[in-house]
């Protein structure tokens, strides 16, 4: 039986399908398998914490002074998010310019830049108050709001980090802080969304970010559709509560990795990096989970000079994590292997 320590966190299992006959005598031998990958326990039971930690950043650049509604339109949005936290749920706001600050709680207040408050109807009146009193000027540095959102949601043991951007996406002054990086600091730490204020929101970068942090990007509505939006948010959240998962492919000598896709439910093409350890690993992100299973078609190419016929050989090591996924239970990694032969018919026969 699991220990209690146990319970409540989701598992990944990994499967790996594949007929391990090639022929030696191809002109481009390929081994070709399928890996089964599935989640289960992201609905998380028995848990006594809050399922979801939220920072709401607020774009208070100067570009937000005009027209003069769009300001008001990013504060009546976070204040819609805000009156419907759960009770219990660790959130904080955070104003945006070329820097960014804490303004609910305040830092002040608190005597720690990395304390959230905790949700009820006086800590929601309260950071009402505090959005009201935000005023618009200054630059836009959105990797700096994403570097401070990221330093508060690692001390929250929520399940789920959520970001909500609400600004017009014009970041005007990125260069100067290493937005890439930042990216991949947050990558799985927690999921971004962007709500773009003001009929001029500029998408593209907003697109950039919440893709790499498994969110999306919308256009604000109407003040009345507002909680509507944010209540549906959150149920896709609550729904995909791990992240990011990251499948690794470790090749070993002579084998390369010609590429890994989604084949289902749905056919994805998946960003790809090489590994840290320099060893020719590739790394494929595949987006937020929730209780789920999703295929993906491996493709390695071997070459057999050297090798002996009739014996299993390890091509490549495939295993799956997620990055800060401490919460998570992880697969042991397995083995993509192949079995050379001279015979012509075994290899015409694949898994795929």
């Amino acid at each position: 039986m699991a220990g209690d320590d146990e319970r409540g966190r989701p598992t990944v299992g990994l499967e790996i399908s594949q007929s391990k006959y090639l022929s030696a005598k191809a002109d481009e031998p390929q081994m070709h398998a399928i890996l089964t990958v599935r989640v289960d326990g992201t609905a998380g039971g028995g848990g006594a914490g809050p399922v979801l930690a939220q920072v709401l950043a607020v774009d208070c650049s100067s570009s937000m002074a005009w027209p003069e509604e769009k300001f008001r339109h990013a504060k009546r949005a976070a204040v819609a998010a805000l009156r419907i936290l759960p009770d219990g749920t660790p959130f904080a706001v955070v104003r945006g310019t070329e820097e960014a600050t804490m303004v609910y709680p305040a830092a002040l207040e608190t005597q720690d830049t990395t304390v959230m408050a905790r949700a009820d109807a006086r800590q929601r009146a309260a950071a009402e108050k505090a959005v009201s009193r935000l005023i618009e000027g200054g630059g836009t540095r959105i990797s700096a709001w994403l570097d401070l959102c990221r330093d508060l949601l690692t001390e929250q043991d929520a399940p789920i980090g959520h970001v909500l951007l609400l600004t017009d996406g014009k970041n005007q002054h990125d260069e100067q802080g290493p937005l890439e990086e930042v990216l991949e600091a947050c990558a799985g730490r927690f999921v971004c969304d962007a709500w773009g204020i003001g009929d001029g929101w500029e998408g593209r970068g907003l697109l950039k970010i919440t893709r790499r942090l498994h969110g999306s990007a919308a256009s604000v509505r109407e003040d009345s559709a507002l909680p509507g939006e944010y209540e549906r948010l959150m149920h896709r959240l609550l729904t995909k509560s791990v992240p990011e998962l990251v499948i690794s492919v470790r090749p070993m000598a002579g084998v390369a990795v010609r590429y890994l896709k989604q084949v289902f439910p749905t056919e994805a093409e998946l960003p790809c990096g090489a590994g840290e350890e320099g060893d020719g690993t590739r790394r494929f992100v595949t987006r937020a989970w929730g209780d789920e299973t999703r295929r993906y078609q491996l493709c390695l190419a071997a070459d057999p000079a050297g090798r002996g016929l009739g014996e299993d050989l390890q091509l490549a090591v495939v295993a799956a994590d997620m990055p800060g996924g401490e919460g998570v239970r992880l697969p042991t990694p397995l083995a993509c292997v192949v079995h050379w032969t001279d015979d012509q018919e075994p290899s015409r026969h694949t898994d795929v």
